[in-house]
């Protein structure tokens, strides 16, 4: 059964607060149920620029969470920065060992990155 808690966050947040350095990134993290969310406030890092998702039908980047499913959305360095957040974010003993295809789901905890209100401040 998912599950997060403060400790696990503080894991977490050790481990993403060098990524969010080298990228020159500002965010905040928050616990939800099982649920561990990055929140990106600002940064110099341009999402817009690479985004690189026709495929929505007009649906913009900002209207999105950034999660397992959305990598490939981005290129250039949104794509490495969103890579290492990922990886630092499953850093707490995150697993999954789900099997759609028998609807069973076991995950060690979920992951998202929030990226709506997120505001590019220039070099």
């Amino acid at each position: 059964m998912a599950y997060m808690n403060q400790e696990l966050k503080q894991i977490i947040a050790a481990n993403l607060k060098p990524v969010l350095a080298k990228y020159n990134v500002k965010g905040s993290l928050r616990v939800d149920h099982s649920e561990i969310i990055l929140t990106l406030r600002q940064g110099k890092l341009n999402l817009q620029n690479d985004w690189t998702n026709p495929k929505l039908n007009g649906q913009i980047w900002t209207d999105l969470y950034y999660n397992r499913y959305c990598h490939e959305f981005w290129s250039g360095q949104s794509f490495n920065f969103f890579e290492e957040a990922k990886a630092a974010l499953k850093s707490a003993g995150y697993y999954d060992n789900s099997n759609i295809m028998t609807d069973y789901h076991d995950v060690a905890y979920y992951y998202n990155i929030d990226i709506e209100n997120y505001k590019y401040i220039g070099d």
